[in-house]
């Protein structure tokens, strides 16, 4: 039903024909969600986690570019920190929600608050929140 990547190896599908297939740490399943349940359920057994994976989001109604240089220093500070960089609009108001992942939680923090010192260092109060809430 499809080309699979020489190399690959083949993840059973129990419901329907179309088997996924495993190449290195990737895992390629059906997307409708009975069938990807099914076939997960088969594999989970495999798979081996690392640590987990922590993260904090820090918003402000400030732009992307008023904060770029600082975040790009933040990001170069602390290379074990993944950064991002949400910019939102809520009606009239627009800012940018940064959120930091990391498996260290020193870091991160550290990170993170230097994320906040730069929208206070702009006149702005920074809101934290827990980008797990939303997900």
């Amino acid at each position: 039903m499809a080309m699979v990547p020489h190399g690959a190896e083949l993840i059973a599908n129990p419901v329907s024909a179309a088997p996924g297939f495993r190449l290195g740490n990737v895992h390629v399943l059906a997307g409708v969600p009975r069938i990807m349940q099914a076939m997960f359920e088969g594999l989970a057994h495999t798979l081996s986690g690392g640590d987990p994976v922590l993260s904090r989001a820090v918003s402000a109604e400030a732009r992307e570019g008023d904060i770029a240089e600082a975040l790009e220093a933040v990001q170069k500070q602390h290379p074990n920190v993944d950064i991002g960089s949400y910019p939102f609009g809520l009606g009239e108001r627009l800012g940018v929600c940064i959120v930091g992942r990391s498996t260290n939680r020193v870091d991160l923090d550290t990170a993170m608050d230097k994320v906040s010192r730069i929208f206070q260092a702009l006149g702005l109060d920074p809101s934290e929140s827990d980008p797990a809430a939303t997900n």
